[in-house]
C-alpha cells in the first residue's frame, strides 16, 4: 500500500491539513496496512468529507480514506438488517434500498455523509424524537483495533468498547463494517406540512405539540430578526406518503465558483431571510416531496460551501436541554443577532434523548445549528455562543465544530474521563489521533514527525474533500528509535531576506492571509490599502512598489514623531552595530538603560524619576498598574478607569480598557470602576462612594476614543482629589506623550504632575518597540525599594536592550535639537484653524474638529446626517451600522486619489484621526487642506460613487 502526500480539508474549508494517505479497496488491504504502519502523528479515517472542522484531519500524520470500502455485504429483506463496509453513504442507501421499501432508519442533513462517520459521529436526523440518533440503530461493529486485531463490538460484547466508538470520532479504532436495521416506508414521499411561526416562544410551543406527534420535524430560523420577531421562522413537520411519487433523476448544480465574501453582508442575508420567510402563505401549506428532497435539501447544490467564499466558514451546533431550552436558545439568538453574524442557514430541531456513545452528542432538548463566514470576530462570536451553551447545561456537536475552547468542551461531556480511560485501554500507544483529538486534549500531540511532508502553495480555488496529490512515497520507516543514528533534519522551505523583499503585491497578500491575519486583510480591502506594498520610507513619506510616494498623516498612531528613517537615527544604529555593542545586558549593568532612565528623569517634571523600560506601551501599563497595587495594598487595589479608553490588550491593560470588543470572552480584572471621562464631579463621587479604589488611569488625551480632550482644570481636580483620597494618578502618555501635544507630556499643558506616567510609540524614535514608566520615587521605593522586593517586577529580558536604548537616546535628543515639540503646536495650531474652515464649508459632512497639538481629530456626521431632511428620519434607524462608512470612504480616496494617509479610531468610527510626524510643514498640511477640501466638495453621493468605482476596479 502506497502513501500519498496530500492536502485535506474538513467541509467549512476552513483549514489544510497536509499529510500521507492511501485508499484500501478491501478489508485485507486496510488490516494489512494499518498493523505495518507506525506514525508519531498517529491515524485517522476520512469518509465523505462532510465533517465541517477537524474531526477526520490529522496534519503531519497519516489519513485513511474510506471511500474505497463502500459495499454492502448483505441485507435480510424480512428484518431489513443490513451490514456494510464503512464507505457506503446515505445515497448510496436511497439509491438501492429505497425501491424495495427501506430507508436509513436515521439520516443526517446530507447523503453524501458514509456510514462510518454516520457511527464515529452518532449523527442524528429530524426524527430523532421517535427513532433516536443512528448509535441507537447499530447491531454491531466489526473494528480494527489500533493494535492491529480486529474485534466485533456490541452492546452486549466489548460493551464499553462499542460505547466508546459510538460517537467517538474515529478514535478507537478503523471500523471495517456495521450492522443495523433499515426502518420500512409506504413509499418514496413524505407528506411536509409548512407554516409561519412568528416568534421564538410559538415555536417550543408547536416544537412540543410536534415532537410527539410527527415523525419528522424541523425549522429554518431568521437568524437576523430582533426583538418581538426574534426566532421567527418556518416550520417543517413530515409524515411517510403511502402513495409514491414519479420519481425522476434529481438535477443537480454545481456552484462553478466562490462567492465574493462581500456578498454575505447583513442586509443582503436579511433580506434573503424576509423573502424565504414570507414565500410560505400565513396559513400554511401542505405539499408532498420525494424522501430525497426533504431529507437532503442542500444536496441538490453541489459544492455549496462555496457559497461562503474561498476563505471558509465555520458551523455551530450547539443542544440545550430542555428545562433550560428557552433562555438559552433565545441568548444563543440574542447573542448572533447583536453580532450581524448569521447566514441564511439557520435550522432548529428537538432531540429526543442521550445517544449510547459515551461522548455522544444527542441529549433531549433542543438543537441549534447555524453558518457564519469565516471572518473577523467570527471565532470571538463561537466561544460566546459555546460559554451560553455550557451555562445553560448543552453541549457543541464535535462533528461541525472548529475552534471550541477545550476547559469548555471537558465542561460539556459528563463521561469525558470515561471515554479518556477506555482510549488509554483500547489505545495505549496513540495510534489514532486527529487534530480535533490534539487540539481538545483526547491525545496527546506528537512530539515529532517520521516523514517529509511537501507543503504545496495554499490552493485558491475550491479544495473537494481530497485534492492535490504532491508526491508519492513508500511506506516509511517504523517508529523512530534512539539507539539509532540521528536522522538528518530536513530543511523547511525558508524565504530569505532578499526573497522577502522582492514578494510581489500579490505574493504579499496571498502569505498575509495565509499566515498573519486574514480579517485585518479583509479591511484593508474594504479600504483600497491592500494594493499597498512599501518599498520605502523617508520623513514625511511612504514610497510603495507602484513608485506612489504617499504622504504620511497616520504617524503609526503616534509613533513617528521623528518621521521615516531619521538620519541620525539610522546612524546611532549602524554605529552601535558597527561596534558589537552588547544588546541584552539582563546579568549586567547597562550603560544605555542607564542614560536613557537619566534622561527621562530630567525631562520628567517634580520627582518623577525612577523608570521601568519594557518592550511595548502595554508593557509599561502593566508595570504601572502593578507598581500602584503593590503601594496601595489589596485593600486598595481597586481601579477606576474612564469610558473609552484604551490602555493596551495585555492582561491587565485590557481590563481597564473600555471596549467589549477587545475584551471578548478573556477573563479579566474584577477590581476595576468605570468612570465619565472629563468629569471631575463624577470622579469625586466615586471616589466617595468606593473606598477601595485606590487607583486611577486615564489617557490625557484619549486617542482610541476619538481624540477627546478633558474640559479645562479638569487635571488639576484630578491632581487635588487624588491627593485628597490618596489615590495614586497613573497616567497613560503612551499616545500623547514625547511631544505629540505641543509639550513633552499632555498634563504639562495645565502644569501638574500625576504619580506615575506610562511612555511608548516615538520614544523608539520610528525604529524600535521600547516603552517606559517613570514614577515618583517615593512610590517606588515603597514598592520595589529593597533588595527582597527589587525583582518583583524587576529586569525584563528585553527591557532595556541596548540598541533600542541607545535608539531612544538619540530620539529624545533629536526631539529637542530640532525643536519637534514646539513644531508640533504651532504647526497644530495650523492644521485645526484649516480643518476648522473646512468644517465652517461642509457642515453636513463634517461635525467637530479638535485636538492639541499635532493630535487632531475629525468627526464626521452621522450617514443620516448628510441626506435630505425628508429622509433622515428613515436613515437614521440605520445610522449605527453606517457608523464609520463615511469617513472610510473619505480616507480611501485621501489615499487613492491624492496619495495622503490617514487613521481611523477604535470607539467613535466617526472620527479620522491625524498624528503626523512632528517633522511636518505647512507644505505637508497645506496638501492635506486642498486634498481634503476636493474629496469633501464632491458632496455625500459622489464620495459614495468614487469609492465604489475604486473598490469594484480594485476587485475585478
Amino acid at each position: 500500500m502506497h502513501w500519498q502526500a496530500v492536502d485535506l480539508c474538513g467541509f467549512g474549508r476552513l483549514t489544510r491539513a497536509p499529510g500521507l494517505v492511501c485508499t484500501p479497496h478491501s478489508r485485507e488491504a486496510l488490516v494489512e496496512t494499518l498493523r505495518h504502519t507506525r506514525d508519531n502523528h498517529g491515524l485517522i479515517c476520512y469518509g465523505g468529507g462532510r465533517s465541517y472542522g477537524d474531526a477526520a484531519l490529522n496534519s503531519g500524520g497519516r489519513v485513511i480514506l474510506t471511500a474505497g470500502l463502500n459495499r454492502v455485504l448483505s441485507f435480510d429483506p424480512d428484518s431489513g438488517e443490513i451490514v456494510c463496509e464503512p464507505g457506503v453513504t446515505f445515497h448510496d442507501l436511497l439509491r438501492d434500498f429505497l425501491p424495495r421499501g427501506f430507508v436509513a432508519p436515521v439520516s443526517p442533513g446530507t447523503g453524501y455523509a458514509t456510514i462510518g462517520g454516520a457511527v464515529a459521529n452518532d449523527i442524528h436526523g429530524k426524527n430523532h424524537d421517535r427513532h433516536g440518533s443512528f448509535g441507537d440503530q447499530v447491531h454491531w461493529i466489526d473494528l480494527l483495533l489500533p493494535c492491529g486485531e480486529v474485534a466485533r463490538l456490541g452492546p452486549q460484547e466489548q460493551g464499553e468498547w462499542f460505547a466508546a466508538t459510538i460517537g467517538g470520532l474515529g478514535l478507537t479504532g478503523v471500523i471495517l463494517a456495521v450492522c443495523f436495521a433499515l426502518r420500512r416506508v409506504p413509499s418514496n414521499a413524505v407528506v411536509v406540512r409548512e407554516r409561519r411561526i412568528p416568534h421564538l416562544t410559538g415555536f417550543f410551543e408547536a416544537f412540543e405539540e410536534a415532537r410527539s406527534a410527527t415523525t419528522y420535524s424541523v425549522a429554518w430560523i431568521d437568524g437576523l430578526a430582533r426583538a418581538g420577531r426574534l426566532g421567527r421562522g418556518v416550520l417543517e413537520t413530515a409524515e411517510p406518503a403511502e402513495t409514491p411519487l414519479q420519481a425522476r433523476p434529481r438535477r443537480r448544480l454545481r456552484l462553478p465558483v466562490d462567492v465574493p465574501a462581500a456578498v454575505l453582508n447583513p442586509w443582503g442575508i436579511a433580506a434573503f431571510n424576509s423573502a424565504y420567510y414570507h414565500r410560505i402563505p400565513r396559513v400554511g401549506r401542505t405539499r408532498t416531496m420525494l424522501v430525497e428532497r426533504f431529507l437532503y435539501p442542500l444536496d441538490a447544490l453541489l459544492d455549496w460551501n462555496r457559497l461562503y467564499g474561498r476563505r471558509g466558514f465555520y458551523q455551530f451546533q450547539c443542544v440545550i436541554p430542555d428545562q433550560a431550552a428557552r433562555p438559552g436558545i433565545r441568548r444563543l439568538l440574542e447573542e448572533i443577532e447583536r453580532a450581524r453574524a448569521a447566514s441564511f442557514l439557520a435550522v432548529l430541531k428537538t432531540l429526543g434523548g442521550n445517544g449510547r456513545g459515551l461522548i455522544s452528542f444527542p441529549l433531549r432538548g433542543y438543537t441549534l445549528a447555524l453558518d457564519f463566514p469565516h471572518r473577523a470576530g467570527t471565532q470571538d462570536l463561537l466561544s460566546r455562543l459555546a460559554a451560553v451553551t455550557s451555562d445553560h447545561g448543552g453541549r457543541v456537536y464535535l462533528a461541525k465544530d472548529a475552534c471550541l475552547p477545550r476547559q469548555i468542551f471537558e465542561a460539556m461531556y459528563p463521561r469525558l474521563a470515561e471515554f479518556r480511560r477506555v482510549l488509554e485501554d483500547i489505545d495505549p500507544e496513540g495510534r489514532m489521533s486527529s487534530d480535533l483529538a490534539r487540539r481538545l486534549g483526547l491525545r496527546p500531540a506528537p512530539a515529532r514527525s517520521n516523514f517529509p511532508i511537501q507543503h504545496p502553495r495554499r490552493h485558491q480555488g475550491l479544495v473537494p474533500p481530497c485534492t492535490k496529490m504532491i508526491a508519492t512515497t513508500a511506506d516509511p520507516a517504523p517508529f523512530y528509535h534512539p539507539e539509532r543514528e540521528s536522522p538528518a533534519i530536513p530543511r523547511p522551505a525558508l524565504l530569505s531576506v532578499e526573497d522577502a523583499k522582492a514578494l510581489t503585491v500579490t505574493e504579499t497578500a496571498d502569505l498575509f492571509r495565509a499566515h498573519l491575519n486574514p480579517g485585518q486583510y479583509h479591511f484593508l480591502k474594504l479600504l483600497g490599502f491592500h494594493e499597498v506594498v512599501i518599498e520605502s520610507a523617508e520623513g514625511m513619506y511612504y514610497t510603495d512598489k507602484r513608485g506612489w510616494r504617499i504622504l504620511d498623516l497616520f504617524g503609526g498612531f503616534g509613533s513617528l514623531a521623528l518621521g521615516h528613517n531619521h538620519p541620525r537615527i539610522l546612524a546611532t544604529r549602524k554605529r552601535f552595530q558597527d561596534e558589537k555593542r552588547h544588546e541584552i545586558a539582563i546579568a549586567f549593568m547597562s550603560q544605555y538603560a542607564s542614560a536613557l532612565a537619566r534622561n527621562l528623569a530630567s525631562i520628567a517634571p517634580g520627582d518623577l524619576d525612577m523608570v521601568f523600560l519594557g518592550s511595548a506601551g502595554s508593557e509599561a501599563v502593566e508595570a504601572a498598574l502593578k507598581l500602584a497595587e503593590k503601594v496601595q495594598g489589596r485593600e486598595r487595589s481597586t481601579i477606576a478607569y474612564a469610558e473609552r479608553s484604551f490602555h493596551g490588550k495585555t492582561r491587565a491593560a485590557l481590563s481597564v480598557t473600555d471596549s467589549e470588543f477587545y475584551q471578548s470572552t478573556f477573563r479579566l480584572l474584577d477590581n476595576r470602576v468605570r468612570i465619565p471621562f472629563g468629569d471631575a464631579q463624577a470622579l469625586e463621587a466615586a471616589l466617595k462612594r468606593d473606598p477601595s479604589i485606590g487607583v486611577l488611569v486615564l489617557e490625557t488625551v484619549q486617542g482610541g476614543g476619538g481624540i477627546v480632550l478633558a474640559p479645562p482644570g479638569y487635571w488639576r481636580e484630578v491632581r487635588r482629589l487624588c491627593d485628597r483620597y490618596q489615590v495614586v494618578w497613573l497616567a497613560d502618555e503612551v499616545q500623547c506623550g514625547v511631544g505629540r501635544t505641543g509639550r513633552f507630556f499632555a498634563f504639562e499643558h495645565e502644569g501638574v504632575v500625576p504619580d506615575i506616567v506610562t511612555l511608548a510609540k516615538s520614544l523608539g524614535g520610528g525604529k524600535t518597540a521600547i516603552g517606559a514608566m517613570i514614577a515618583r520615587r517615593a512610590l517606588y521605593m515603597k514598592a520595589y525599594g529593597t533588595p527582597k522586593t527589587a525583582l518583583i517586577h524587576g529586569p525584563a529580558t528585553f527591557g532595556g536592550i541596548g540598541e533600542a536604548c541607545a535608539t531612544a537616546i538619540e530620539a529624545l535628543n533629536i526631539l529637542y535639537d530640532e525643536g519637534l515639540i514646539e513644531n508640533s503646536a504651532r504647526q497644530g495650531a495650523y492644521l485645526l484653524d484649516g480643518l476648522r474652515g473646512l468644517q465652517a464649508k461642509h457642515p453636513k459632512l463634517l461635525k467637530e474638529v479638535r485636538g492639541l497639538g499635532l493630535m487632531v481629530g475629525i468627526e464626521f456626521q452621522d450617514f443620516s446626517q448628510t441626506l435630505p431632511m425628508a429622509i433622515r428620519p428613515i436613515v437614521s434607524l440605520l445610522d449605527d451600522k453606517l457608523k464609520g462608512s463615511l469617513c472610510g470612504f473619505v480616507g480611501s480616496l485621501l489615499l487613492k486619489d491624492h496619495r495622503i494617509l490617514v487613521a481611523f479610531t477604535e470607539y467613535n468610527r466617526n472620527v479620522i484621526r491625524l498624528e503626523p510626524p512632528l517633522i511636518a510643514q505647512r507644505e505637508h498640511i497645506d496638501t492635506f487642506l486642498t486634498a481634503l477640501d476636493d474629496v469633501l466638495s464632491r458632496g455625500v453621493t459622489g464620495i459614495i460613487t468614487d469609492y465604489a468605482k475604486h473598490f469594484l476596479k480594485a476587485s475585478l
